[in-house]
């Protein structure tokens, strides 16, 4: 989980984990990495064993980190398979009228 507990983000990891759990029957964890953009929980997902375990809720920031960071411990294409979306959030962005 690459962002501080409390958000909604780590609410819905905590709320997918639990159905996880329930349905797989074994304990699923929610490990909170926030920080750098959320490179910091990107770069531990990657370099964790590809063992089917090891799953990282990804945001907008994830795919926008190649494009402002130029030295990533890890490769977006490369080290990461899409799963599934789980939420359609939109953003606006706003200006002074003046």
């Amino acid at each position: 989980m690459p962002f501080p507990p409390g958000g909604s983000t780590d609410t819905l990891a905590r709320s997918v984990g639990a159905k996880m759990q329930e349905k797989l029957g074994q304990t699923v964890v929610v490990d909170n990495r926030p920080g750098a953009g959320s490179n910091i929980a990107a770069e531990m997902a990657a370099k964790a064993p590809a063992d089917g375990h090891h799953l990282l809720l990804s945001s907008g920031s994830h795919s926008l980190a190649p494009s402002i960071y130029p030295k990533l411990g890890y490769d977006l294409m490369r080290d990461f398979a899409h799963i599934t979306q789980l939420v359609d959030a939109p953003m606006v962005l706003v200006a002074n009228a003046q």
